[in-house]
């Protein structure tokens, strides 16, 4: 099996993750509903994918559930939902499918894809295409969207299953092992970059474990206003540092990020110079699971 990686990272907030219910054209409704209820820390990811068989020389919608139609389709949903993804699954009803057509999908084309789904109030958006060649072997071409970052990913395996479960892996991999091979290309907030009433600070989070938490601590720093400039400093087992040019004393973002639910401060960490290896102030906390 081979796998290649890209990512981008930004922290403008798109509109396909609404926190707030967002009318529908058309429709006096909205699709909160949809959302299952549950006490589950995970991102709910939405999930747009095609397949095609060329053997069968048939294509169409990854649904839930798949279409009896096309039986050759039911152990690649099974093996979607054999993993330790959170999915959401579009309607596919006619307002889905005049904004998002099978050929529109099948190319990729992310911007009418990310406008169908702000009605469904994910966490995260997938594009899947799938093509399973005579032989019974898969390709497989992944893109994730959050409103912080986007990834793009080609997975292949023997099996369609096989396909999809090395794809799902990336969603679900410890971010030290994700994120460090790229960080060397992401360049560090310049000495001068920052304005006269602006100023560097590193934030520590410890407790990072795989992609999903990563997604959840961009979400956090993208709604601080305070934050100018968020960048991925360096990547640790467990732990994920942040520069950060802010308009705020490190103090008061200090007390700021502590009101978060999901971040819990650790005093030690504070204005620690020989932790953090440079002058920058120094902030830490611990991610809440």
């Amino acid at each position: 099996m081979a796998c290649v990686l890209s990512l981008c990272l930004s922290v403008t907030a798109s509109a396909a993750f609404a926190t707030e219910p967002a009318s529908v054209p058309g429709d006096s409704t909205t699709l909160t509903a949809l959302r299952p209820i549950a006490a589950d820390p995970r991102p709910l990811w939405l999930l747009w994918g095609t397949a095609l068989h060329t053997q069968a020389q048939t294509h169409g919608f990854i649904q839930s559930p798949p279409p009896e139609e096309l039986p050759w389709m039911t152990p690649l949903y099974a093996a979607l939902n054999a993993g330790e993804v959170r999915w959401l699954w579009p309607l596919f009803d006619l307002q889905d499918q005049l904004a998002v057509p099978l050929p529109v999908l099948e190319a990729g084309h992310e911007a009418a894809v990310m406008d169908a789904s702000v009605r469904y109030h994910a966490d995260g958006v997938v594009m899947l295409r799938l093509e399973i060649d005579e032989h019974g072997a898969c390709q497989a071409r992944w893109q994730a969207h959050t409103q912080a970052m986007t990834r793009r990913w080609h997975t292949q395996g023997p099996t369609p299953p096989a396909c999809v479960q090395e794809g799902l892996a990336l969603l679900s991999k410890p971010v030290d092992a994700l994120f460090a091979p790229i960080l060397a290309e992401i360049p560090a907030i310049s000495e001068d970059s920052p304005s006269a009433d602006e100023q560097v600070i590193l934030i520590a989070i410890d407790g990072v474990r795989h992609y999903g938490d990563m997604v959840q601590l961009r979400q956090l720093m993208a709604r601080q206003a305070s934050l100018h400039t968020v960048k991925i400093s360096a990547v640790y087992p467990q732990r994920v540092i942040f520069q950060a040019v802010a308009a705020l004393a490190p103090e008061a973002l200090a007390q700021v990020l502590a009101t978060s639910p999901t971040l819990e401060p650790l005093p030690e960490h504070i204005n620690t110079d020989a932790l953090a290896g440079t002058h920058h102030h120094f902030l830490g906390f611990r991610l809440i699971p």
